[in-house]
């Protein structure tokens, strides 16, 4: 069985993209984009799969970006929204 897995990627922020980039450089079919969920140049009903980590609670318009994630999820496909409740900054 050939299984093709694509996957993308989407930061506002380079720094976290050059991250990214470096820790997939061995991975196939990697597409980064630097970008704001708000408004993603996706078209509509493009992925089966969409995860957000960490990154939520930092949306100047949370309901936008999860409009825009609607948008671009396929119809009756997951999005995975990871958020932490413990500050792993603080000592």
């Amino acid at each position: 069985m050939n299984l093709r897995i694509d996957l993308y990627g989407l930061d506002i922020s380079t720094s976290m993209l050059d991250v990214a980039t470096l820790n997939l450089h061995t991975v196939r079919n990697v597409f980064l984009r630097k970008g704001n969920i708000i408004k993603t140049e996706y078209e509509t009903d493009f992925f089966d799969c969409v995860v957000i980590t960490g990154s939520l609670y930092n949306w100047d318009k949370p309901v936008d970006g999860l409009n825009e994630i609607y948008r671009i999820l396929k119809t009756g496909k997951t999005a995975f929204i990871f958020e932490t409740t413990i500050d792993y900054n603080s000592k």
